[in-house]
C-alpha cells in the first residue's frame, strides 16, 4: 500500500493526497488551525476509514447469510483524549440494517467476526479507544 501527500502551499493547511488506486482526495483543517475547511480533517479520515473495515466485513458477512440485504447504515461518534497525542478515547459504532430473512444472530456473529478476526482499521483503534457496537434491524 502507498499513497503521495502533496502540501497546497504556505497560506494553507490543506493537502491532497492521491491513494496507491489513483484516487485522490483533499485534506484540511479548521479555520482556527489554519485551514479552509474544505476538505475532512485527517483523524476524520482514520475514524471513517476504520469503521468503514467493519461496515464491509459485516455486509459481506450478513450478504453471504441473509437472502437480501437492504439497508446498512452506520452512525458512528467518537472522542478524543484533550491532550496530545489525541488519539480517540471512545468509539461507537450504531448499525441499522434491513434484510429478508435478517436474523439477530447472524448480525451479532458478524459484529462480533469484525471486532475479533477482520476489521482491520478498527482493530489498530482499539489499542487506545473503547469501541462499542451495537444495532437494530428495521422492517
Amino acid at each position: 500500500m502507498e499513497c503521495k501527500i502533496h502540501w497546497s502551499g504556505p497560506s494553507t493547511m490543506s493537502f491532497e493526497a492521491e491513494t496507491g488506486s489513483g484516487h485522490k482526495i483533499l485534506i484540511d483543517s479548521a479555520p482556527e488551525s489554519g485551514g479552509q475547511n474544505s476538505g475532512p480533517r485527517p483523524m476524520e479520515l482514520i475514524l471513517v476509514g476504520a469503521v468503514t473495515c467493519s461496515v464491509f466485513d459485516v455486509v459481506k458477512i450478513l450478504s453471504d447469510k441473509c437472502e437480501y440485504l437492504e439497508l446498512c447504515d452506520v452512525d458512528v461518534t467518537a472522542n478524543r483524549v484533550e491532550k496530545p497525542p489525541r488519539v480517540f478515547r471512545e468509539i461507537n459504532i450504531n448499525f441499522t440494517l434491513k434484510g429478508k430473512n435478517l436474523d439477530h444472530r447472524d448480525v451479532e456473529k458478524a459484529i462480533d467476526q469484525t471486532k475479533t478476526v477482520y476489521g482491520s482499521g478498527n482493530n489498530m483503534l482499539k489499542k487506545t479507544a473503547n469501541i462499542s457496537y451495537s444495532y437494530k434491524i428495521t422492517n
